[in-house]
């Protein structure tokens, strides 16, 4: 009799374990999906952008990157808004994934 107890307290056990394990998987597949969507989100916006080589007008305004203040550096690629503000790569993505719900330039603030 207690050993039927035993067996029955144990199955319990690890239909639990079974139980919480697929909850588990299922929290992370959803995470899992909703970090994906935001990446392909996040890179659907940035090829909506133009790549662009930086070329240097001569004014000290339009050599920095309006975000990181860093100078570009000549020829470097960079991405450029429609509204023709141009900024890192790096810099432009990490905007856009703090504004994903209704990205815009962050010196006009036209919608991307």
């Amino acid at each position: 009799d207690e050993y039927l107890e035993s067996t029955s307290e144990e199955n319990v056990e690890e239909d639990d374990n079974v139980i919480i394990q697929q909850q588990q998987n299922l929290v992370f597949e959803i995470v899992n999906n909703i970090n994906l969507a935001i990446n392909l989100t996040v890179e659907n916006i940035l090829n909506n952008l133009v790549n662009i080589s930086y070329k240097s007008q001569g004014n000290q305004n339009n050599d920095k990157c309006p975000i990181c203040f860093e100078n570009f550096k000549e020829n470097e690629q960079v991405k450029m808004t429609f509204c023709f503000h141009v900024f890192h790569l790096i810099c432009i993505k990490k905007w856009i994934e703090t504004k994903l719900e209704c990205p815009d330039c962050p010196i006009c603030r036209r919608k991307l």
